[in-house]
């Protein structure tokens, strides 16, 4: 690092000019983190049992530069319990509700952690009736005053 000043006066007389130098370097003074950041997606993130599952994957968008990540963890239904080792896990579920769900990637440096409250939405399939033609009745029309 240089550091330079110059300080002028302008008195009686000719002007005067004086020059401040001082030189000094440090070395690994500034330490610049690599970027790191846990990211993941779902495919769908709202899904309809179908034959009483639902099929959900997971991709996971961690950025972690050049650290390179060791192992992932993830938490698929949001009871604290790692339910898949997978870089880019599938889970089926079989209950209808609100999921929550965490990674954890870890690095050379620690683990980080992402959560996403109520991420995956479970829907139980929507129920329908039918009435077969042979028992329709035509509904007599009753006059109201």
């Amino acid at each position: 690092m240089t550091v330079s000043s110059s300080v002028t006066s302008y008195g009686e007389g000719e002007p005067e000019t004086i020059a401040l130098t001082d030189v000094k370097t440090k070395h690994n003074y500034i330490h610049v983190t690599p970027r790191r950041e846990v990211a993941f997606s779902a495919d769908p993130t709202v899904v309809v049992l179908q034959g009483g599952a639902a099929q959900v994957t997971f991709t996971d968008l961690s950025d972690m530069e050049e650290l390179g990540i060791i192992a992932w963890e993830w938490d698929l239904t949001g009871n604290g319990v790692v339910d898949s080792t997978a870089q880019h896990p599938t889970r089926v579920y079989t209950q209808p509700g609100l999921y929550t769900v965490s990674l954890c990637v870890t690095t050379s440096l620690g683990a980080m952690t992402r959560t996403k409250n109520n991420y995956i939405r479970v829907m139980a399939p929507q129920a329908t009736a039918s009435i077969p033609r042979t028992h329709t009745r035509k509904l007599a029309s009753i006059p109201f005053p």
